[in-house]
């Protein structure tokens, strides 16, 4: 049966650019990009009594690129979220969006997994080749209105978060990025005290993630490259409560086995010889 806006189904593999007011909806398979061009705007269709399909929307697709406004206002979201390249997509509200749900598991030294809402300031991670790297802030943002995105099936994270693979740091919407680097964000500090730092950044180009890309993931402790399979794009409640870490060396973390950055910066750490500047 052919895949309808608002029903879902499979696109046999096919691009899907939704045209500027399109209202979707449903679980959409087998697309090879999803698209949401510069100056549209794409609506999730809301929740009604008699359409209780309605007000979820789901895309599994090769490669995402989000540069209009993917819009869940009314839809049972919130807010809408919306991608930052080509000028385009729904501001992030002022936060930090770079984010991990609460239960991702994050590696600890000795092996340990623990819930990333669990580790505080002081605490010590493992980074990407095992070095320990210290929690020097939290940063903990809500989702909002905007799409999450689901790795493999067994990992979420939020679109402009950089992960490491064999071709060095990418992200599912790496144009999002413009939005975080370079600006001042809320961090807690020990004791609760909030206060505003510069995520600095990299100053090197992050690459789009996509499926087939190989991403540096680890198993009983050993890094090895796990191919990412499957993505999709989904929505959850706006006051879903988002994790991040503000790390000193490498910036680097284990999340959910996958090698994720912790407000990364190139000017006191060499990421081509992996060692502290």
């Amino acid at each position: 049966m052919a895949w309808t806006l608002t029903g879902g189904g499979s696109h046999d593999q096919a691009d899907w650019t939704p045209d500027n007011g399109d209202v979707v909806a449903g679980v959409h398979t087998a697309v090879r990009t999803f698209m949401v061009l510069a100056g549209r705007t794409v609506y999730v269709a809301p929740r009604t009594a008699t359409d209780t399909g309605f007000g979820t929307f789901e895309v599994q697709a090769r490669s995402i690129y989000i540069a209009g406004t993917l819009d869940a206002q009314g839809a049972g979201f919130g807010g809408g979220g919306g991608g930052g390249g080509g000028g385009g997509g729904t501001t992030f509200d002022g936060t930090p969006p770079t984010c991990f749900l609460g239960d991702a598991l994050v590696e600890i030294p000795g092996g340990r997994l623990v819930r990333l809402a669990e580790l505080q300031v002081g605490d010590v991670v493992v980074g990407a080749y095992g070095e320990p790297n210290e929690v020097l802030a939290l940063d903990r943002p809500r989702l909002g209105g905007r799409p999450i995105y689901r790795l493999n099936g067994d990992h979420y994270t939020t679109g402009e978060h950089p992960h490491l693979t064999g071709d060095g740091f990418k992200a599912v919407t790496p144009e999002d990025l413009a939005r975080e680097w370079g600006f001042d964000h809320t961090v807690e500090l020990a004791g609760g005290r909030l206060v505003s730092r510069r995520n600095v950044g990299l100053e090197r180009k992050v690459g789009r993630l996509k499926v087939g890309d190989r991403l540096l993931w680890t198993r009983g402790g050993v890094a090895v490259a796990r191919r990412l399979d499957t993505l999709e794009l989904t929505f959850m409640d706006p006051a879903t409560q988002l994790y991040n870490l503000v790390l000193a060396g490498s910036h680097t973390y284990r999340v959910d086995g996958y090698v994720a950055t912790g407000w990364p910066r190139e000017d006191d750490f060499d990421y081509d010889t992996w060692e502290a500047k």
